[in-house]
């Protein structure tokens, strides 16, 4: 009986779960998607702090009321701005995106 048992054991152990399933095609279908869509929306993310943050460092816009309406909304995301502009980048990076082959 306890060798039926540890060959169930053995058999559901080499069979993936339905999460690792979901997992796989996920990775296999969209997961290139899913990660342009987040750079993408971190671009914007950005724009929206430069917007709102450059009339504070000096560079003219004219919606300055808009822009202190939303304030309050974009100061919990300030420091994680402050921290991507301020970040060394390289080249490689940028060209990662392209094939060059």
């Amino acid at each position: 009986m306890s060798s039926k048992k540890e060959a169930r054991k053995r058999l559901s152990s080499l069979i993936p779960s339905k999460q690792a399933i979901k997992d796989f095609i996920f990775g296999l279908s969209t997961f290139e998607l899913y990660k342009e869509t987040i750079k993408i929306s971190k671009a914007y993310e950005n724009l929206m702090y430069f917007l709102i943050v450059g009339e504070f460092l000096g560079i003219p816009f004219l919606a300055n009321y808009y822009t202190l309406r939303l304030l309050p909304y974009f100061i919990g995301g300030l420091d994680l701005f402050k921290k991507n502009m301020v970040r060394e980048r390289d080249i490689f990076e940028e060209l990662a995106e392209y094939d060059l082959h």
